[in-house]
């Protein structure tokens, strides 16, 4: 970086992974290989770029800081199927971006005639780790057919967000984020970082997570009927369930409409929307969604008289 004249800046949130032994447990839980197509967001001067390269298939490094993106791409230079972007990963094209790929010429034959397999490792800045962990969960789920499966993430976040994801019902720390991970995939705890495997150090430790994605959500019902009601009942945490859904602006449930698709779920009224678990909130959204159509029909048969 020096000899490029580059330093780690901090509004774009640039700490940079200097441990190797951290590095090797990063890419024997992402399991890169010849038949998959890798994607790494914020590559940074490539520490771990080219050791990805060098095991997959066909290779993407996405990088906002220009600066940044030139030095990966010398590092990558000995990798023909091996290629840096320049772009903001909150703001590309993910389902594009993964078309580019499959362009690129494949680094090995493959090894299982199982077709491509799409795997993505990112050490996420703190300021857009929720943001960023949604778009490849929601952009991946709707990739078209011939496009790589969707196979793995591995992401570096601080052990705040770690606990977030990781968390059990009933707990502070669970909430919205916990249920759409879950939602979209399994996610298992790798291994714990020091600040001090970092250049430069950041004032937490951070935790490696793993993510498997599902081939079909979790539960049988859509994201859009799901999460307005997931997020209603975290929107005021300390209230009873019941009272936060009647509370949520983007619901438009009544207090009435909240107790009976709560009675008709089989949930108590007077529980805390952090004691349920994902089974319950797809019981509690499909009720409401039933409620709404009914309602919705019913006023429609009105106005038709």
């Amino acid at each position: 970086m020096a000899a490029n004249g580059l330093a780690p800046l901090s509004r774009l949130g640039q700490n940079f992974l200097i441990d190797g032994n951290v590095a090797g447990k990063i890419i024997a839980a992402l399991e890169p290989g010849p038949d998959d197509l890798v994607l790494e967001i914020g590559p940074g001067p490539g520490f771990l770029s080219a050791a990805l390269a060098a095991r997959a298939g066909r290779f993407l490094a996405v990088e906002i800081d220009p600066g940044m993106a030139q030095v990966a791409a010398q590092r990558l230079s000995p990798f023909p199927w091996a290629r840096v972007v320049k772009a903001d990963a909150l703001k590309v094209d993910l389902l594009e971006l993964v078309a580019s790929g499959l362009e690129l010429p494949s680094g090995a034959a493959s090894s299982s005639g199982s077709g491509p397999r799409l795997k993505v490792f990112s050490n996420l800045p703190y300021y857009i780790t929720t943001p960023l962990l949604m778009k490849v969960l929601e952009e991946f789920r709707r990739l078209p057919a011939g496009s790589p499966a969707a196979d793995r993430g591995v992401f570096m976040v601080q052990k705040e967000v770690a606990d977030r994801i990781l968390a059990e019902p009933g707990g502070k720390d669970y909430g919205v984020l916990t249920l759409a991970v879950q939602y979209y995939s399994q996610a298992s705890p790798v291994c714990t970082v020091s600040r001090h495997s970092f250049w430069p150090a950041p004032d937490v430790d951070s935790v490696v997570i793993r993510l498997d994605f599902r081939d079909v959500p979790a539960a049988p019902l859509a994201p859009q009927d799901l999460f307005p009601v997931v997020r209603g009942a975290f929107g005021q945490r300390r209230k009873k369930v019941a009272n936060s859904l009647a509370a949520s602006p983007a619901l438009m449930m009544s207090r009435e409409d909240a107790y009976k698709a709560l009675a008709a779920a089989g949930v108590d009224p007077d529980r805390r929307g952090e004691t349920l678990s994902l089974d319950e909130f797809v019981r509690l959204a499909s009720e409401w969604k039933r409620i709404s159509e009914e309602r919705a029909s019913e006023a429609g048969r009105g106005g038709a008289s």
